[in-house]
């Protein structure tokens, strides 16, 4: 009897070792459902791939516990806003590695975001472009008639491609591949609230302008309850001088309730060029979508890396 405890004792510790199960999260069945179209859409590896093989490749790639598991955090990635390309797989429809074969490219903006003046769409598709002519051979000009490489177009829902926008937030915008046709074309969700850096600052700059001073008013403009819903949550108002606006003191940290078109327009012409997406969080082809200044804003050395292999470096003047 004596000569069987080292043996109960061994088995206990065996057990004591073993990891414990987590329990999967209970997901509703409207989650489940979202969860099963957002990998269709972005992991689109084959009918035979099951739910749990998709989601792992979902995992992997932005670089999360591997579990094949539906749970919170991985939810929460599905539903932020991002770019409609897929992160796997991408550009199937074109044969071999797409570039185009000039460096001398064409843009036309069909038609025009109700969102911003004309001017600010213009300004913002061309640093957009501009972004990756720096580093690059690649030379981009507008033209306003004729057929252009680069159509660029917003629409809602149904545009007339094979890929239909989702409303609001969710899908921001995609690009095609260089190619004939569609190839290198850029769309834009016309759902979504595209904003412009300059026209936010022009905005509060307005706000923070000092009011005249009245008997028994204070000498500066209130912060207006719009003014503050523009911004992140966090953001933390200090230096507060009299006569301004607070918000003007933080016009770089200022994110507008909406999407930068600048931001989304830069990443969706890295896929007009022929970029995949990154798995790089810092990278600009990253398909989720990250507000950051655009006053500073400059490419990830991933990025810079990944056009150069296809392009090759600037040549220096």
């Amino acid at each position: 009897m004596l000569q069987a405890i080292p043996l109960v004792i061994l088995s206990l510790s065996y057990i004591k070792a073993m990891p414990v199960p987590q329990p999967e999260e209970p997901m509703r069945p409207s989650e489940r459902m979202f969860a099963e179209k957002y990998l269709d859409t972005f992991y689109p590896m084959g009918s035979k791939n099951t739910f749990a093989e998709k989601l792992r490749e979902m995992q992997k790639f932005f670089g999360m516990s591997v579990t094949g598991r539906l749970d919170s955090h991985t939810m929460t990635m599905m539903k932020t806003p991002r770019c409609g390309m897929p992160d796997v797989a991408a550009f199937t429809q074109f044969s071999g590695n797409p570039r185009w074969s000039t460096t001398q490219l064409t843009y036309s903006i069909v038609n025009y975001t109700p969102d911003l003046p004309r001017q600010l769409v213009d300004e913002a598709i061309k640093r957009a472009f501009g972004v990756w002519s720096n580093v690059t051979p690649l030379q981009f000009t507008a033209i306003s008639s004729g057929d252009a490489d680069i159509f660029i177009r917003f629409g809602a829902r149904a545009h007339g491609d094979s890929l239909p926008f989702d409303g609001p937030s969710g899908v921001l915008a995609h690009a095609y591949a260089p190619g004939r046709g569609i190839g290198g074309d850029a769309h834009f969700d016309e759902d979504e609230s595209w904003t412009s850096s300059r026209a936010v600052q022009a905005e509060i700059s307005s706000l923070a302008t000092p009011r005249p001073q009245g008997p028994g008013e204070s000498s500066h403009a209130p912060i207006p309850h719009c003014c503050l819903e523009c911004c992140w949550r966090h953001v933390v108002l200090k230096s507060l001088r009299p006569g301004l606006c607070g918000l003007s003191t933080i016009l770089g940290l200022v994110h507008p309730a909406g999407f930068n078109l600048f931001l989304v327009a830069a990443h969706e012409f890295g896929h007009s060029l022929g970029l995949d997406h990154s798995t790089v969080p810092q990278a600009l082809m990253f398909p989720n979508y990250r507000y950051e200044d655009t006053a500073t804003f400059s490419l990830s050395q991933d990025d810079i890396n990944g056009i150069q292999s296809i392009y090759g470096k600037r040549q220096q003047a």
